[in-house]
């Protein structure tokens, strides 16, 4: 079965271990001396007290139009592109290559920031369809026994399996999940989302180059397996 899925976009999100952010003023302006043609809006630097949990965002980053967008904590960087107009269909093969370079300058900075070292990864790529069905329907003639749940409204499933690439252990989540837009509509939007992370088990010490490797191994896993379309 052929979908038409829309790709929404991707967040990376790097591990940080001994990563002391002393100045959050000085890190901003030197990050954004390597980042400055990705974020170009302003910068928001937060006040937070010393005994704030660490995966609490201290500094926030974006681009005018709020298609790129980082959150910076003690313990990660979250780096965001979303699909901002909907009227434009992008393809996840010929965007991530482009996405690739920009969190290729922010790694290589961090891996040259004091004594910063880069311990797990995670990659996220969302993909969403309209479901005229509706996306429960769907989901359970595709995945589900027979009658089971006939008056669900929304049905979310998730799978779990890991793979290996670049040398690393992985766990590899496909979410599927039935969205609506307002409250009163029905659930016809399908959301999948492939979620690739190392394991927490393990923690690495990623270099430029292996970092660099493993996303791209990620990237083209992604589209040899012609995800998420293989799922259906």
């Amino acid at each position: 079965m052929s979908l038409n899925f829309k790709f929404l976009g991707i967040q990376i999100v790097l591990f940080l271990s001994d990563f002391h952010l002393t100045d959050k003023v000085s890190f901003t302006k030197e990050l954004l001396g390597f980042t400055k043609d990705i974020f170009d809006g302003e910068p928001l630097i937060l006040p937070t007290p010393d005994d704030v949990p660490k995966d609490i965002p201290r500094i926030i980053l974006k681009s005018t139009d709020s298609s790129y967008y980082a959150n910076i904590s003690l313990d990660r960087l979250d780096f965001n592109f979303r699909v901002i107009n909907e009227n434009v269909d992008l393809e996840f093969e010929k965007t991530i290559d482009g996405y690739l370079n920009d969190i290729e300058k922010i790694y290589n900075f961090l891996l040259n920031y004091e004594h910063t070292r880069i311990s797990r990864i995670g990659f996220v790529a969302r993909f969403f369809i309209k479901i005229e069905e509706g996306a429960p329907t769907f989901i359970k003639n595709k995945f589900l026994k027979e009658g089971l749940f006939p008056s669900a409204r929304s049905i979310d499933i998730s799978e779990n399996e890991r793979i290996n690439l670049a040398s690393c252990q992985l766990n590899r989540l496909t979410n599927i999940k039935s969205l609506r837009k307002r409250e009163e509509e029905d659930f016809k939007g399908l959301l999948t989302e492939i979620d690739i992370n190392t394991i927490k088990e393990k923690d690495y010490d990623f270099k430029i180059e292996s970092l660099k490797k493993l996303l791209i191994e990620i990237k083209k896993y992604i589209i040899d397996n012609d995800l998420p379309q293989s799922i259906f």
